[in-house]
């Protein structure tokens, strides 16, 4: 039987010990590599998640939209006071549901605050030489925030200053493209 001498000894363990150490960083990358994945997909989760939230939420709103509608018609109406108190005691559990997911009503301060195009969508305009131009002056429809994110934007009335002479407004704008063709489009006011 042949023994292998003290070089060749020291050759195959420079060897295993090179192999071993690549097999350590092929196992560090693939670690590393997995860690990275996991962290990715539990990103893609959460965030599905508030994307399912939002859809969700948008519906529930619309639905206790019509319950504080429906509950200012009972305010008005011949109802029983039994049956009004009930009836706000769902609206008041919808409103908890509603909080306990991060839901909250966008504050609008009327005739003090001007329109934020972030928050706020403007449906109507007044003309109304009281305020600056684009004061919000009623909101028509409650903007929510989810967690500090807008989900809804209130629906508002904003001002306008009005028009003090008709003459001081252009008849015609005149607007021309690139100087190459110089088209001119008219646009008439009504």
């Amino acid at each position: 039987m042949q023994t292998k001498s003290e070089t060749e000894l020291s050759g195959e363990l420079e060897t295993l010990r090179n192999q071993s150490e690549s097999l350590r960083g092929s196992l560090a990358r693939l670690q590393a590599d997995f860690d990275n994945y996991r962290k990715i997909t539990e990103r893609e989760c959460v965030s599905l998640r508030e994307r399912l939230l939002e859809g969700l939420i948008r519906r529930l709103l619309d639905h206790y939209e019509d319950l504080k509608r429906a509950s200012k018609v009972l305010k008005n109406a011949d109802v029983d006071e039994s049956t009004m108190k009930g009836f706000n005691m769902i609206v008041q559990n919808f409103e908890r549901l509603l909080a306990d997911e991060g839901v909250r009503q966008i504050p609008v301060y009327l005739g003090k605050e001007k329109l934020d195009p972030y928050k706020h969508e403007a449906i109507l305009v007044e003309n109304d030489d009281r305020f600056e131009e684009n004061t919000v002056l009623e909101m028509i429809d409650a903007g929510y925030y989810l967690n500090n994110k807008v989900l809804l934007p209130a629906r508002v009335k904003v001002s306008r200053k009005p028009v003090q002479d008709s003459t001081t407004v252009p008849s015609t704008i005149e607007l021309h493209q690139d100087q190459s063709n110089m088209q001119e489009y008219e646009i008439s006011t009504r």
